[in-house]
C-alpha cells in the first residue's frame, strides 16, 4: 500500500533469498524514494557474506523473483589474502586481517522493484 511497506516486504524477500543461498546477511537498508518518479522504486542496499556459489545462488534468486526485482549496483569483495613472508630482522610488527581460508565474499547490492498501485481499488 505505501513505499514503506513495499520496502519492509522487499527486505524481507531479499532476507530469504540470501538464507535460501545459505548466506548471512549482514545489512539491509532502505533506501530513500526518488519523487515523482512512476511508477514509484522500492529500493535496498544489502551486504552479505559468503561463497561464490552463495552469490550465484542469491543473483539466481533475485532473478527469479515475483514482482520483478532488478540488481542496480553490485561490489564484490575478497577477503582472502595471500600469505606474506615474515619481515626478517627487527622490523616493526605488521597487523594483519586473518586469513580467509574458506573463501568468502562479501557482497553489496543494490536491489530495486517497483511499487504499483493495486488495480480495481
Amino acid at each position: 500500500d505505501t513505499p514503506a511497506l513495499a520496502g519492509a516486504e522487499l527486505q524481507r524477500k531479499v532476507q530469504d533469498i540470501v538464507s535460501a543461498a545459505q548466506g548471512r546477511l549482514i545489512s539491509t537498508q532502505l533506501l530513500p524514494e526518488v519523487k515523482d518518479e512512476q511508477p514509484a522504486r522500492v529500493r535496498v542496499r544489502t551486504q552479505i557474506q559468503g561463497s561464490a556459489d552463495t552469490l550465484l545462488q542469491v543473483l539466481y534468486g533475485l532473478e527469479e523473483a515475483r514482482p520483478f526485482l532488478f540488481v542496480e549496483q553490485v561490489s564484490v569483495r575478497s577477503s582472502a589474502r595471500a600469505e606474506q613472508p615474515q619481515p626478517e630482522g627487527r622490523a616493526r610488527a605488521v597487523r594483519r586481517p586473518a586469513i580467509n581460508e574458506a573463501g568468502e565474499l562479501t557482497v553489496r547490492l543494490d536491489i530495486f522493484g517497483f511499487a504499483l498501485p493495486e488495480r480495481g481499488a
